[in-house]
């Protein structure tokens, strides 16, 4: 009898208050006070990046110019995917018998190497073939992307030349879904299966800012002229790439922002430092000194000099601060936001910092394998996307030239 009470009171005890339900999902797809900031709603590449182009090319470009884990970076991916000479053209034409055709090969490679050289390769004469090839890398890191124009240029040998765009000439604001037609996404001008047709050029806000007469316009460029692409893809649809630092921009920030803050504690705590203290009672503790020309009170300064002695006003005295070094651990929280930054990038820390102190020859190896292996798909990426497009449009120029 008793057992069938405590039954019945446990059944209305829980069908007065019932249990909590149990979530049958998987834990971090959960939103409780803990999460309730983390997104819940899957978004496409291509709104991401429209979101988020603008200020991550401009503070890439300031990182790139100021901050010095960016620039080793930078550095140590031209020099290691475009090399000293650049990505090179080995013609390898055969006869009908199978065998190289080495007089043809020679003359398309010498032509090639006649062309490559900057009063030929590029309408400004500023830039020879290899330095297009670090600008397309710089520009892909650091502007997510490379925008170069191959123009028939008459005044050229070889009818042929290319101009380098920055990509801010693609306004990421610039959308345009009209039905049955083509689509503009993000200046970018594609067909029912998101293949490129064309690419609106928009005058950007930098070019306009000195010149008032110059009023901002967009005009339309054939994709079969362009030759824009990016290595960070991470959809078919995508039309504009995320620069490859993008990921280590906010920890560099951070490192950035930290070695300042130490370094002005620092020269604050080398620097002797105290303050004049007025000891008068305070009804004698009013200001009776020069003013500056607001009426705000001119306090004293005393600018310490060797062997002087500077006597006090009667009331005053002289106080000392004794700052403290800002922190002993600072070696090692340094190596630590370092290191966030080199995995962000995807490079070894002892190369990207410089810092071989503690790299044994095992590890110095395991970390550059990775490492070139990743400069070698890059090198793929730049050969294939770049370097054949522009040969192959080169050498129909120039063989009707």
């Amino acid at each position: 009898m008793k057992a069938q009470k405590k039954k019945l009171a446990a059944r209305l005890y829980d069908a007065i208050f019932p249990p909590p339900k149990t979530e049958k999902r998987h834990a971090a797809a959960r939103t409780n006070r803990l999460n309730s900031g983390w997104t819940t709603q899957p978004t496409g590449a291509n709104y991401e990046t429209r979101m988020s182009l603008s200020p991550l090319i401009a503070r890439s470009r300031e990182a790139a110019r100021d901050d010095l884990h960016i620039v080793s970076y930078l550095r140590l991916m031209r020099s290691n995917v475009i090399g000293q000479n650049g990505i090179g053209l080995q013609c390898r034409a055969r006869l009908k018998n199978g065998r190289l055709n080495v007089k043809l090969n020679n003359r398309i490679e010498e032509a090639w190497w006649e062309w490559t050289h900057a009063e030929h390769c590029t309408v400004s004469g500023r830039l020879d073939w290899k330095g297009v090839q670090d600008l397309a890398v710089t520009h892909c890191e650091r502007d997510g992307a490379f925008l170069i124009q191959m123009i028939e240029d008459n005044a050229n040998p070889f009818g042929f030349s290319l101009k380098l765009w920055d990509v801010t000439w693609l306004d990421p604001t610039f959308s345009v879904t009209v039905p049955g037609r083509n689509r503009i996404l993000m200046s970018i001008e594609v067909d029912a299966d998101n293949k490129p047709v064309a690419y609106w050029m928009t005058t950007p806000q930098s070019e306009t800012e000195y010149t008032p007469q110059q009023t901002q316009v967009r005009w339309r460029i054939p994709a079969d002229q362009i030759i824009h692409d990016f290595p960070n893809r991470v959809d078919e649809s995508q039309v504009q790439g995320i620069p490859g630092i993008a990921p280590a921009l906010l920890p560099a920030k951070n490192a950035y922002s930290y070695e300042e803050s130490v370094i002005m504690a620092a020269r604050h705590c080398v620097n002797d430092f105290a303050v004049l203290k007025n000891t008068t009672p305070d009804a004698d503790a009013n200001w009776d000194g020069a003013e500056n020309d607001d009426g705000s009170p001119n306090h004293p300064l005393i600018d310490s000099a060797p062997l002087s002695i500077t006597a006090l006003l009667p009331g005053w005295e002289m106080e000392w601060r004794d700052a403290k070094h800002p922190t002993q651990n600072h070696p090692a929280f340094s190596q630590t936001l370092a290191t966030k930054i080199a995995a962000a990038l995807g490079v070894p820390y002892f190369l990207l910092i410089g810092d071989w102190t503690a790299v044994n020859f095992s590890s110095s190896r395991g970390g550059l394998g990775e490492f070139r292996e990743r400069c070698r798909s890059y090198q793929s990426f730049i050969a294939t996307t770049l370097c054949r497009r522009v040969y192959h449009a080169w050498l129909q120029a120039a063989w009707l030239k």
